[in-house]
């Protein structure tokens, strides 16, 4: 796939690491919303008010943590389009953009929560499950953006220089092997033609962006 000048390294590992990472997001979704006891400090009556509601809390620690799931949900999309993708595309820079944000409010809301003097965490498992899958979120994020923004030089950067070109003179050597030129049998999928590329002795399509089978 392109991007500018390079192309980006999508394999077969890139892709685990996207599923991995996107299977996390759905089991980040999947603990945020269970059942979670903890009490808020009532000062009038100097005593603790318990709750068991969602893990979304009703403060400003509940407002960053509802914000950072709420931007996993185009992050995974985005990580979707990208792990599906055959040519190039930007959707996965858009996903770990995305998801740097929401990993940000997710590890601000989660501090907020713990040390929050008001908030008395009753059952504190589903906060740290969640905290934990949010370090496993930053990683895998990272280690997927650091492999799709790993770039090696276009083949067309790596073509022959000008003096590959037969010359008038060399006319006699057209019966040459097939390193001695340019262009090369039409592409069966755009039927344009390709070119030889010398140092993995195999044709080039530009347009589509792959080698012709050999």
């Amino acid at each position: 796939m392109k991007i500018g000048g390079n192309i980006i390294a999508k394999d077969s590992l890139t892709v685990r690491i996207g599923l991995v990472y996107i299977s996390l997001i759905i089991i980040q979704w999947i603990i945020h919303f269970l059942p979670y006891d903890y009490g808020t400090w009532d000062p009038l009556h100097s005593h603790f008010d318990y709750y068991s509601s969602i893990y979304v809390l009703n403060s400003s620690s509940g407002f960053l943590l509802f914000f950072g799931i709420v931007l996993l949900i185009p992050s995974f999309i985005l990580n979707i389009v990208f792990i599906a993708s055959t040519k190039g595309t930007t959707s996965g820079k858009t996903g770990f953009g995305l998801g740097v944000a929401a990993w940000g409010n997710l590890v601000i809301g989660h501090l907020a929560t713990f040390f929050n003097p008001s908030h008395l965490i009753i059952t504190p498992y589903i906060p740290i499950v969640s905290t934990t899958l949010t370090i496993c979120l930053t990683i895998f994020g990272t280690l997927l953006f650091s492999r799709v923004y790993k770039s090696k030089p276009r083949p067309d950067e790596e073509l022959p220089s000008s003096s590959a070109f037969p010359s008038p003179e060399s006319s006699s050597r057209l019966s040459a092997s097939p390193s001695d030129y340019l262009v090369g049998p039409p592409c069966p999928d755009c039927n344009k033609a390709t070119k030889y590329m010398a140092q993995d002795d195999r044709y080039y399509c530009q347009d589509c962006d792959k080698y012709l089978e050999s």
